[in-house]
């Protein structure tokens, strides 16, 4: 089981209706230390966002949209926040971070990997995130002709790096439109943190 599981939006496409029976999943996770979420700009579709915050926190997941919280295991802390989804809501690195000047290391929430391009907190070891949902059809020697990012392939999946922080980009378990994977299998990541690894 790992420490953490951090949710990085996207739960639904537009339509309340999946709320109830996506959450109903969702709440069967566990992790030692919490479950972390976000939304994603779908989960703002049609009005949805109340209703799906709402649902994330329901769950028993704790919302950290720009906020965040301090985790301790065998005696060292990490910091964990999040940010507001880069097209749909504000984002407010600060409050994700905490006390201004409090030194210490922090892993940020932020559905869209575009956002990571703004970050220079040298707190900031790492931000996760989904967004791009690896492409979802993807060519042999072209990889996937449409990403929903500025920065195009650079942030399609996997391992990235944003000028001054590495960008994790999961690219899910569900779709999008069109509702089709193509070699790009959707994937729960799990991922093993180092200290002072480079």
């Amino acid at each position: 089981m790992p420490d953490v599981t951090a949710l990085t939006g996207d739960y639904i496409h537009r339509r309340t209706k999946w709320i109830e029976s996506c959450f109903r999943e969702i709440s069967a996770l566990r992790a030692p230390l919490g479950v972390f979420g976000v939304l994603g700009n779908h989960d703002h579709y049609g009005g949805a966002s109340r209703a799906s915050r709402r649902a994330l926190i329901s769950s028993g997941a704790v919302d950290v949209t720009n906020t965040g919280v301090d985790l301790t295991r065998d005696g060292q802390t990490l910091r964990l926040g999040g940010v507001g989804d880069l097209w749909e809501e504000k984002q407010n690195l600060a409050a994700a971070l905490g006390k201004k000047g409090k030194p210490g290391t922090a892993i940020i929430l932020s559905h869209n990997p575009d956002y990571a391009e703004r970050i220079s907190d040298p707190r900031v070891a790492l931000v996760l995130s989904g967004h791009t949902h690896g492409g979802q059809i993807c060519f042999p020697f072209i990889g996937a002709p449409i990403v929903p990012s500025r920065f195009q392939q650079k942030y399609r999946a996997g391992l990235c790096r944003a000028p001054n922080v590495p960008v994790f980009v999961t690219t899910g378990v569900g779709s999008s439109f069109p509702p089709i994977r193509l070699n790009c299998p959707p994937e729960v990541a799990l991922l093993t943190l180092s200290c002072g690894a480079a």
